[in-house]
């Protein structure tokens, strides 16, 4: 059998992604790390990924994410390559090889299962690294609808304040590792914010290569409202301090999209068996945690009506 037709998608995955209603999928391009929203079918020999654009064949990162946080979060994500594109009407198939599948499935505080996090390695090869020509084959970026800058308007910051759903953030180290990671967000003057546990990829990632993409979408469903951002970390502050500093941001961000609260009792126990659990090799204790502050870019964003807005901040 051809390597290529090697991997066998464990079907607890295939049966944990029927829950979600859209992906994502990340690829850099320039340095960038770009970010699409994209319908999906994983089944036991492939993942498949259906795209308006076509994606490069080159190393990718897929995520799947409903939109609720700590234990009743679910998330996964698939590491590999995109082998084969194909035309198909309006859209361009897509088949992932994948080279390492991590999924979070949601639990009990009463009764935390055996494995918080599951992850799959595969040892298949995955044919020969892209060429660098690889990623060159999408052009670079002539976006008409952003040759000026904009102030951002009015009904772009409410969708900010409205959307509780988390935002899914973009990061790469080089060409070769995309990483795309759910996080709780919020939007402070010009730039938006999260605080991110300390030792984690996408920390790693943004020390070495600060451009990021961010998006977001109401519901994480289908036709929902929602933004796609461009741009780049200005700051990435260390330990308690800066946490202390942006307590009441911080605690804002956790009332209006998680309905909790620093000091509330189920967020306190679930940090507790997070950092406890042998599954989790990064710490999520404040003294450790980084404040990340983004700068937008561009920024795309659209409308309950379909209508779609590009700025350039």
């Amino acid at each position: 059998m051809d390597n290529e037709e090697e991997p066998m998608i464990p079907r607890e995955f295939c049966e944990f992604a029927r829950e979600f209603d859209v992906g994502f999928i990340s690829f850099v391009q320039y340095s960038q790390p770009v970010i699409k929203i994209v319908d999906f079918k994983v089944t036991p020999s492939k993942i498949l990924v259906f795209s308006t654009t076509r994606l490069p064949l080159a190393m990718v990162a897929f995520s799947l994410s409903n939109d609720k946080y700590l234990q009743k979060s679910k998330t996964g994500l698939v590491v590999g390559k995109t082998i084969r594109v194909q035309e198909s009407g309006d859209a361009f198939l897509h088949e992932i090889f994948p080279k390492r599948i991590v999924w979070t499935d949601s639990f009990s505080l009463e009764s935390p299962p055996e494995h918080i996090i599951n992850r799959v390695t595969f040892t298949h090869q995955m044919g020969q690294t892209p060429n660098p020509s690889d990623f060159m084959m999408l052009s670079k970026p002539r976006d008409k609808a952003c040759n000026k800058p904009h102030i951002i308007p009015t009904e772009l910051f409410l969708m900010f304040e409205k959307i509780r759903s988390p935002a899914i953030l973009a990061t790469a180290r080089d060409e070769n590792h995309p990483h795309l990671a759910p996080i709780i967000w919020w939007f402070s003057g010009p730039c938006f914010c999260f605080s991110s546990t300390g030792g984690s990829i996408k920390n790693r990632n943004m020390i070495a290569n600060k451009r990021v993409s961010l998006v977001a979408v109401d519901g994480m469903k289908k036709n929902g409202r929602g933004f796609m951002v461009e741009g780049f970390v200005v700051s990435m502050e260390y330990g308690i301090l800066p946490f202390i500093r942006n307590l009441r941001k911080f605690n804002y961000a956790l009332k209006t999209k998680v309905k909790s609260s620093l000091l509330s009792k189920d967020l306190i126990k679930h940090h507790i068996i997070y950092s406890r659990h042998p599954d989790v090799n990064y710490s999520i204790g404040p003294a450790k945690r980084v404040l990340v502050k983004i700068k937008p870019k561009k920024i795309k964003y659209w409308t309950e009506d379909n209508e779609v807005i590009e700025l350039k901040v």
